[in-house]
């Protein structure tokens, strides 16, 4: 969801980051519908939903944190190089626009439906002016990811020469974000800051230690990180921050090799061209996913033949939604409705240029 300011970065590097994009961008979209949409049927003779739902928990230490990891690295030439003014319009504006419209945009056609339809399916939203601001302010929403590049590059940018400091700051938020807020995406506005910050300042280091596929690397991680995971289900430490970090350090690590590995034989062109469209699938995927949820809350998955059938639905579902989102963005983004997908004033000048 962000430009490649990666000068210094070689094409494999590019290549790598498009096809990490594309898969994390598609982890959130089965997310959402696995726990947004699937889990509102009633399965009686398999728990569906809690096999789905344990299955993806097991990916959230990868999830959103190797997002903000290539988020940073891809913003470092924009915080440590450039001036606050070519970087105002494109990293803090047209995001801080984006995030208000779609926001709103989502908040509203939830309410609608909620109000409309199914009052006990969907969580209650808007309930004023108050409670909209709240929700914005507070990042109660899907695309709350929007809201934390514009307020992490600002500080990063504002603390460019204290690195160390901020990287220590923002890691003693990590370890305690959940201890001050209940709500769920503000603690993760809060506690995420710190991967980054580490992909921002990390990037030299980044691209000198993953310049090459190192295999005892690869294979020591793969072995680690399941010991570690199991660790922390038997000591009931598995959600605990620390756990968390380790895991995340990991599964980034392991993500990096591995699409490295990849990438030497395959191109992964779909996911490279996925990763470079990241932003309209991200604010357009929820639109699809709440009347998905009305559609599943009226379901009852009662026999073994229909549990059989449903057991990779999710999976289907995630392709489905994506495919969407990307001809939805094909048709819409065209003309004034660019300022759909970018700053106004922006969109205008790139429509008299085409």
């Amino acid at each position: 969801m962000t430009s490649h300011n990666t000068a210094t970065a070689s094409p494999a590097r590019i290549a790598w980051i498009d096809a990490a994009k594309g898969a994390c961008i598609f982890m959130v979209i089965l997310w959402h519908v696995a726990t947004g949409a699937f889990n509102e049927a009633t399965y009686t003779h398999m728990p569906l939903d809690v096999y789905w739902t344990g299955l993806l928990t097991l990916f959230q230490p990868l999830r959103m944190p190797l997002f903000f990891v290539i988020s940073g690295f891809l913003a470092h030439s924009a915080i440590t190089r450039r001036p606050w003014s070519h970087s105002l319009a494109s990293r803090i504006l047209m995001l801080g626009w984006l995030y208000i419209l779609w926001a709103s945009i989502l908040l509203l056609f939830k309410t609608w439906l909620a109000s409309a339809f199914a009052p006990d399916v969907l969580e209650a939203t808007i309930a004023g002016p108050v409670d909209y601001l709240a929700h914005l302010l507070l990042a109660d929403n899907t695309i709350w990811y929007l809201y934390a590049l514009v307020i992490y590059f600002t500080l990063c940018k504002a603390l460019k020469g204290q690195p160390l400091i901020l990287l220590g700051a923002l890691f003693a938020l990590y370890l305690g974000a959940d201890r001050l807020t209940d709500i769920t995406n503000f603690s993760k506005l809060i506690g995420y800051g710190f991967f980054y910050a580490a992909g921002c300042f990390g990037k030299p280091w980044i691209e000198r230690y993953y310049a090459d596929v190192k295999l005892p690397r690869l294979l020591g991680t793969l072995i680690v990180l399941p010991i570690v995971m199991l660790a922390g289900r038997q000591l009931d430490l598995f959600y605990h921050p620390v756990t968390q970090l380790i895991m995340s350090c990991l599964m980034v690590s392991i993500s990096i090799d591995m699409l490295s590995l990849i990438l030497k034989r395959w191109s992964l062109g779909w996911f490279q061209a996925l990763g470079q469209r990241t932003l309209p699938v991200y604010v357009l995927h929820m639109l699809l996913i709440y009347p998905m949820a009305l559609a599943f809350s009226a379901l009852s998955v009662d026999t073994l033949q229909g549990s059989l059938l449903f057991a990779g639905l999710p999976l289907l579902l995630g392709f489905v939604v994506l495919g969407l989102s990307l001809l939805a963005y094909s048709l819409i983004n065209r003309g004034p409705l660019k300022a759909l997908f970018d700053l106004p004033r922006l969109s205008m000048q790139r429509s008299v240029q085409e």
